[in-house]
């Protein structure tokens, strides 16, 4: 049961969300169930969430947990110290800052030796709160006398004052209000600031940030990430600035309460020895660690965003593939070819340059190949070693294969980010044992054709490079957030239990790593489970594990026709009782749009299964081939440019978007260098998210406004590629008639002469104007 305290919170936060949903919501995540089961199959318990809805209130609910744990550990360290305060206690159940929260915990918390502490110890408290009181018309000096010890190393007045400013500054800089004072402060007013390091080497790379400052309120998460990258290397140094006077001004107002006082001046000092040396380094650290955390938080929502448009990148399907992977440092590169299953077939080495070329040979055993096993494709991996394998293909289909309209094979150019890493890692071992790294790589980069998400879920997401400054960011909150993205993306697709690799099986809802290992062991061993049922065998797949998984899982072929659907077995009963009283066959209600339109949904409502469950329901057996992956658009690159020489300012391309950021999105045009479209050149209207605008793997035309070859960096525009809003709506006019216009005849009719009539209504209604 959630606390009172939490769930009020969370209904605050999402006010849109009826309680009794997130109440459900919280209930179904505690009794394991996963983020997909409960968005697919218990959809009337929390209201209709779709997916990011759900991790978005359960991240929000994850936060105030800890935060929860946190103030009991705060109120028990609190009871520990004998302290009773009814107001405290409620001022820490009540906050929801967790750097308020510190700050209300700190004077209870264990410090090292201060100069207060030492000053106590000489017996200076007393005059310390005499000062700090203000209302004594004794001059500072003359109190100070009375405090004079020289065995406690107090000889002076002066000596007793100093003391005293150190015990008020160090009241001062654990009071809550000022605290948050400051750091309110330095979140509106202060500044990011960077210049180079005199030790800097690639002073072009960071020019930007050379002689940079900009608000920390405005300052984007990209400049901030990238910042931070300079600073790794040394190429930067970055700090936070503030006009110090303006805190200063604002402790002022809050501790000095009597301007006539003689110790106003010592409270002055005691003020200003706070903050500089207890407060400002202190609190400025805690802004930057929130600037950070900010700036890895909307960087990781891009990386989830694209992982989730490369993961639903349109699968080729079941044709042969010829996957090629060139070893960077030599001269070989790898070529295998693989069935429509993805098992690799054949195997071959050529040499088509730059070291020791054997271009002749090369061909022969490409064409060899390509005659062999009739493939859809041959599959090329983006690297940078594969600038003279993609020559060499181009130029060796145009010579093999001159009618394009007759060439059955195409040649393509896939994002190979991950394949090295997937080449050696334990799961390719495994999986491809007989064969080299290099060819590993070459297989993958087959796979990754046939069915990207089979193949990339076989890689830490991490690695598959959907964004940049991925090392940048916290790698925990990193990791959970792209599993969670996979572990969506494969169940919205399903997996059939007879043919999927046991990676893909560990990210279906309710299966780990070692459940899906001893499915497909079990597999191996027994032959194809005849149906889903056959899965409870395992003693690994206990009832709840079974309940969250099966409606994610196909089974091909199966005894049960509902095994190849996204219907859950816990359905199947009332599939049937549909079907009964519909006359026909369960199986007869698969696909058959016709008949399922005729179901009556207030007739199968119940305690247990909703109006919604019931939608659903239906929705899978009107489709129940449904794929949510969208359809192919492949760009078509321009064989006669192949380098960053051969690009001109002004040339209309088309390319495809390999990564999106919040500043733009970088397009392959061919050149293996890609280009940078920024975000005020993604479209002619205003675009504020760039993943609004375009999506990894979507074939896009450009416009290519510059090319600086000594840096290689490529600067275009799609909105320049696009027709003039003029143009759009001329060419709109031009195809659909006008409402009771007459369709236009095959051959135009002759015009007729103009008289001399003519010409006089014409001046006549000119005249008139």
């Amino acid at each position: 049961m959630v606390n009172t305290t939490l769930f009020d919170t969370l209904t605050s936060d999402f006010p849109r969300v009826e309680p009794q949903h997130i109440q459900a919501l919280v209930q179904l995540h505690e009794e394991q169930a996963t983020t997909p089961f409960i968005a697919r199959y218990r959809p009337d318990h929390v209201g209709g969430l779709r997916e990011i809805q759900i991790e978005s209130i359960l991240r929000r609910y994850q936060q105030l947990t800890a935060l929860d744990a946190r103030k009991a550990h705060i109120l028990r360290a609190i009871e520990d110290s004998g302290i009773n305060n009814e107001q405290l206690i409620q001022k820490i159940h009540e906050t929801l800052d967790r750097w308020e929260l510190e700050d209300i915990f700190l004077p209870f918390k264990q410090r090292n030796r201060t100069k207060a502490t030492t000053a106590r110890e000489r017996g200076l408290e007393p005059l310390a709160e005499k000062l700090w009181d203000q209302a004594d018309p004794t001059p500072p000096e003359t109190l100070a006398q009375e405090h004079i010890n020289p065995e406690n190393r107090i000889e002076t007045p002066q000596d007793a004052i100093d003391g005293a400013v150190h015990i008020m500054a160090e009241w001062i800089a654990l009071n809550t209000t000022a605290r948050s004072t400051v750091r309110n402060l330095i979140r509106t007013q202060g500044t990011y600031t960077s210049q180079t390091t005199p030790q800097a080497t690639e002073k072009n790379k960071y020019e930007t940030y050379q002689e940079f400052s900009e608000p920390l309120n405005t300052i984007p998460s990209h400049r901030l990430l990238a910042i931070r990258r300079g600073t790794k290397e040394n190429q930067l140094t970055a700090a936070i600035e503030l006009d110090h006077q303006l805190p200063i001004e604002k402790l002022q107002q809050q501790f000095i309460i009597n301007t006539e006082s003689p110790a106003s001046h010592i409270i002055q000092r005691a003020i200003e020895h706070a903050y500089h040396k207890l407060m400002w380094k202190e609190i400025a650290a805690q802004v930057n660690a929130e600037l950070d955390e900010h700036a890895d938080i909307e960087a990781i929502e891009i990386f989830s965003t694209n992982l989730r448009n490369l993961l639903f990148f349109p699968a080729a399907g079941n044709v042969t593939v010829i996957g090629i992977e060139p070893s960077p440092g030599t001269p070989q590169v790898a070529v295998a070819v693989v069935d429509p299953n993805g098992t690799p077939i054949e195997t071959a080495q050529i040499q088509p340059g730059p070291q020791d070329p054997q271009p002749e040979q090369a061909a022969e055993t490409l064409k060899a190949l390509i005659e062999k096993h009739s493939p859809a494709a041959i599959v090329l991996g983006n690297g940078s070693a594969s600038c003279t394998a993609d020559d060499f293909l181009r130029n060796f289909l145009n010579q093999a294969y001159p009618d394009k309209q007759q060439r059955k094979t195409i040649r393509t150019v896939i994002n190979e980010t991950g394949a090295n890493i997937y080449s050696t890692s334990k799961v390719a071992k495994e999986e491809l044992p007989d064969y080299t790294p290099s060819q590993r790589c070459a297989i993958t980069i087959a796979r990754r054709f046939q069915d990207p998400l089979a193949e990339l879920v076989k890689i830490d997401p991490r690695a598959i490079g959907v964004g940049q400054y991925q090392h940048l960011v916290d790698q925990r909150r990193l990791r959970d957030h792209l599993r969670a993205v996979v572990l969506s993306c494969v169940n919205a697709v399903g997996a059939d239990i007879n043919t999927a690799s046991y990676t893909l099986l560990s990210y279906i809802s309710g299966i780990n790593r070692g459940t899906a290992r001893r499915i497909s062991e079990h597999r191996t061993l027994n032959g194809p489970y005849p149906n889903l049922e056959a899965l409870k065998q395992i003693p690994a797949v206990n009832d709840h594990v079974y309940q969250q998984a099966a409606g994610f899982f196909r089974c091909t072929p199966s005894d049960q026709p509902l095994d190849n659907t996204a219907v859950h077995p816990e359905l199947y009963e009332l599939v049937g009782k549909i079907a009964q009283d519909l006359n026909v066959e369960t199986a007869a209600l698969i696909g058959n749009k016709d008949l399922l339109d005729t179901i009556q949904i207030e007739t199968y409502v119940s305690e247990n299964t909703g109006r919604l469950a019931i939608r659903n329901l239906i929705r899978e057996l009107r489709n129940p081939d449904r794929d949510p992956r969208r359809k192919a658009s492949k760009a078509h690159f321009d064989d006669a440019i192949s380098s960053l020489h051969d690009l001109k300012e002004g040339m209309l391309l088309e390319g495809t978007v390999t990564n999106v950021t919040n500043f733009g999105a970088f397009v392959d045009i061919g050149v293996h260098q890609d280009g940078l479209v920024h975000v005020s050149e993604l479209s002619t209207s205003y675009v504020r998210d760039p993943n609004d605008a375009v999506r990894i793997g979507q074939a896009v035309k450009v416009r290519v406004i510059s090319v600086d070859r000594q840096r290689s960096r490529i600067s275009l525009s799609i909105k320049q590629a696009a027709p003039r809003p003029s143009q759009q709506r001329r060419r709109k006019k031009q195809a659909k008639p006008q409402p009771g216009a007459q369709k236009p005849k095959d051959k135009a009719p002759e015009r007729r002469p103009i008289t001399a009539e003519d010409i006089k209504k014409l001046v006549n209604r000119l005249a008139t104007r």
